[in-house]
């Protein structure tokens, strides 16, 4: 339930909450869903980016970096609690 809640929170936040918070939600529920964040990312770029203003789409790589990011901390846990 909670992958869901977290998951939907974090689709929703690119049109009513600021880019932080966004990051944040998105960070959250890549620890259930390792692949959230790259979509959100990619969400917010699909929305927001303007060719014009930027060399790189910002919010797909502050996606690749959380999503990098939450699949070494998933790892990490997933083997700390086995051993």
């Amino acid at each position: 339930m909670m992958r869901i809640v977290f998951s939907v929170a974090a689709f929703l936040s690119p049109f009513f909450f600021p880019f932080p918070l966004t990051l944040l939600l998105s960070a959250v529920a890549g620890f259930f869903l390792p692949a959230v964040p790259l979509l959100v990312g990619m969400l917010v770029d699909l929305l927001y980016y303007v060719p014009e203003s930027s060399l790189l789409p910002l919010g797909t790589v502050c996606g690749v970096l959380i999503a990098a990011a939450c699949v070494l901390v998933r790892q990490f846990v997933k083997a700390r609690i086995i051993t």
